[in-house]
């Protein structure tokens, strides 16, 4: 006969007592989409460990769901998301099933964010990032500038920088940086994105001898923070630097590159 251990009975009355948060919920792991899927090894790049790919591109989020989702499992491989500081729930607004820390955005974020809430709702956001619902904002800050154009402040981006469904119809080059209040809040929203942030540009990696020193050495790119001396082989190989640098307006693609 099974008796039940004194431990589990006083988990359970504290449970009861005082509520038990529920477990994190398991990885989005997406499809099978990709090329390389059921390979043997995990192709999406949000994961990290010894059975992933030598090669990860962006275009394979949520693209190799049962070589990852196996490897997962088996503790062969984690989320990279875990070296991400998520902090606690110290925000009143935390564990009610959005995000409010606005270092984040996509579906899970809630419509109301507020800069005393960065690293305090932990629980919530560690779920919906695990799921694939929100991510980082970006590996280096947007810079969304001010409300000069005559279109700032109507519930619509008019810098065309961005794309997304919270765009307006019609984006002219002088609002390049000038729209900040609603540029700014439907990006938090995960409505809009930073063109190239998306998937739009592939920055590909940091493989560059010269990666992650503040200036892009990609020479697709061109701006005032490239590298002064810019060699072919760095192609496609500097992707933090390039990927912050582009986000800020500071470098552009050169004509033809993508």
């Amino acid at each position: 006969m099974n008796f039940f251990k004194p431990h589990f009975i006083l988990v359970g009355i504290a449970c009861f007592l005082f509520g038990c948060n529920a477990p994190a919920q398991a990885p989005n792991f997406g499809d099978d989409s990709s090329t390389w899927s059921q390979d043997g090894e995990c192709d999406d790049p949000r994961f990290q460990g010894d059975d992933m790919a030598s090669t990860l591109l962006a275009e394979d989020r949520f693209s190799d769901a049962t070589d990852c989702r196996d490897l997962y499992n088996l503790g062969r491989i984690t989320l990279s998301g875990g070296p991400v500081n998520f902090g606690d729930d110290s925000s009143q607004w935390a564990q009610d099933g959005e995000c409010d820390d606005p270092r984040f955005q996509g579906t899970g974020m809630a419509s109301s964010l507020l800069d005393e809430d960065r690293f305090s709702d932990a629980t919530d956001c560690r779920d919906l990032y695990n799921l694939g619902r929100i991510t980082l904002v970006s590996n280096g800050p947007v810079e969304f500038g001010d409300n000069s154009s005559g279109y700032s402040q109507d519930g619509e981006c008019d810098d065309p920088r961005f794309q997304g469904p919270g765009m307006a119809s019609i984006l002219i080059d002088s609002d390049r940086f000038s729209d900040a209040t609603d540029c700014r809040l439907l990006f938090n929203q995960g409505r809009i994105t930073v063109i190239g942030s998306g998937g739009n540009v592939n920055f590909g990696d940091d493989s560059s001898q010269w990666s992650q020193d503040g200036e892009c050495d990609d020479p697709r790119f061109q701006g005032d923070d490239m590298a002064s001396t810019l060699l072919d082989e760095d192609r496609l190989s500097d992707a933090t630097d390039c990927q912050d640098l582009f986000n800020l307006g500071r470098i552009t693609l050169r004509k033809g590159e993508r």
